[in-house]
């Protein structure tokens, strides 16, 4: 009897893990929190031209795709940063070789398996002169 459960557990686990990605289980989602800061603080900060806050603040973004943040304040010059988003290698293997296809799509299609290059941006703002 003891032996059917067990059996019965283990197909179970194995059949939810083929229908998704390690990634998509064990990376935390498709989002990553962002730390923005400036040198001084208080500059207006923009996700992709769109307003996010001002310094220092956190940003919830999808690691699904790159992003262009711009600081911006007045009396000086603005600035911009790129994070560039990754795959990690370590999902991709993952997936190949525990979830097969279907894990491999449903990774790259949340983009799950991806990171941020950089989960802190500080920028140092330089006054512009006064003329």
């Amino acid at each position: 009897m003891k032996s059917n459960r067990l059996l019965h557990f283990g197909i179970v686990s194995l059949a939810f893990l083929s229908l998704t990605g390690c990634a998509a289980i064990l990376g935390g989602g498709s989002t990553v929190s962002v730390r923005l800061d400036s040198d001084p603080p208080g500059a207006k900060v923009f996700d992709d031209g769109s307003l996010v806050g001002t310094t220092p603040t956190m940003a919830l973004v999808t690691k699904k795709k790159d992003h262009i943040f711009e600081f911006r304040k007045d009396g000086y010059s603005s600035i911009t940063r790129l994070d560039a988003s990754r795959a990690g290698a370590g999902w991709i293997v993952c997936d190949i070789f525990l979830t097969g296809l279907i894990g491999v799509v449903v990774d790259a299609a949340t983009g799950s398996w991806n990171g941020l290059d950089d989960e802190y941006v500080k920028v140092a703002l330089e006054a512009t002169k006064a003329n």
